[in-house]
């Protein structure tokens, strides 16, 4: 799903009722306004198309919006997906799956289904049916904003009284090759493999976390890395960095003042508290008074 040596084309934002695809340049002030509906549980599909510019300087040529509906039965959820360009949204539903794209209608392609179970968000020129070897590779993910080349939804429990039990997974960067480890080069410049999960912080110390990055419950290797604030701009337990599967995670651990995440293209993020994004090799992390953890490549451990 991800070919080697290509970067994420796609900025993908989720929130309780709703996730969207967009081109990776899309403005951080269209991102932005996104994320400010990530917290609502309930948000109309229209509410979201009108954040998207579609003409002038940053006007947006490919998305997908999708707001899946309040379960009726016990067969899947009522989902409404808007489309427009280079991008495709294939639907799962108890009969089948269908290939849903904009088919050239312009200003953009709206439809409705009902009984829905799956939707992946693929580029246009992907081929159709993610395979179950893509499915283990993506990374699952929260509510936040995320880079990556595709977005894979599932529903894991309906119930009519709670829509939030949706998940979903992004795959964004190449795996490493087996037996490979990836690393971190830490503030006061040591590196270390990441053979753990990692809690950094002014006095970081392990909880029970509910972190989106959490694939099971069996006891993990903790290692506690203490970080120097003088101002408090950082906090107590401030960051989780784990390996999951073979992609690097990196979850902000509801911190009082976020952190900054770069992108080895320069493009920067800014993670909202309690968010989880990949961080490919070159990727840094900046969690105030000036630490900064940076992402090694696996082949440099």
């Amino acid at each position: 799903m991800h070919a080697p040596g290509q970067p994420a084309n796609w900025t993908f934002v989720i929130g309780q009722g709703f996730f969207v695809a967009l081109p990776a340049s899309t403005s951080a002030a269209v991102l932005e306004k996104l994320s400010d509906q990530t917290d609502r549980p309930v948000v109309q599909l229209e509410t979201l198309v009108a954040l998207l510019p579609l003409a002038g300087e940053h006007k947006i040529e490919s998305f997908v919006v999708v707001v899946p509906g309040t379960p009726v039965d016990d067969d899947g959820v009522p989902v409404s997906i808007v489309v427009k360009g280079e991008i495709a949204a294939e639907v799962f539903s108890v009969g089948g799956s269908r290939r849903f794209s904009d088919q050239d209608i312009r200003p953009w392609l709206l439809a409705e289904f009902q009984a829905v179970v799956g939707i992946d968000i693929v580029p246009l020129s992907a081929e159709a049916s993610t395979t179950v070897a893509d499915r283990r590779q993506s990374v699952p993910i929260g509510i936040g904003t995320i880079s990556g080349t595709s977005l894979i939804w599932s529903l894991t429990n309906v119930r009519t009284d709670d829509i939030s039990t949706r998940r979903a997974g992004v795959s964004s960067v190449e795996p490493a090759a087996a037996g490979t480890w990836f690393g971190l080069r830490l503030p006061a410049g040591d590196e270390r493999r990441i053979d753990s999960v990692f809690l950094l912080g002014r006095r970081p110390r392990q909880q029970h976390t509910d972190s989106a990055t959490r694939t099971d419950a069996h006891t993990e290797r903790i290692a506690l890395i203490p970080l120097a604030s003088p101002t408090s701009a950082v906090s107590a337990t401030h960051l989780e960095i784990r390996l999951d599967g073979e992609r690097v995670v990196v979850t902000d651990l509801n911190s009082t003042n976020g952190s900054t995440l770069t992108h080895p293209d320069g493009r920067r993020d800014k993670m909202r508290p309690g968010t989880a994004m990949v961080a490919v090799p070159g990727t840094t992390v900046d969690v105030g008074d000036g630490n900064i953890i940076e992402i090694l490549p696996a082949s440099e451990r």
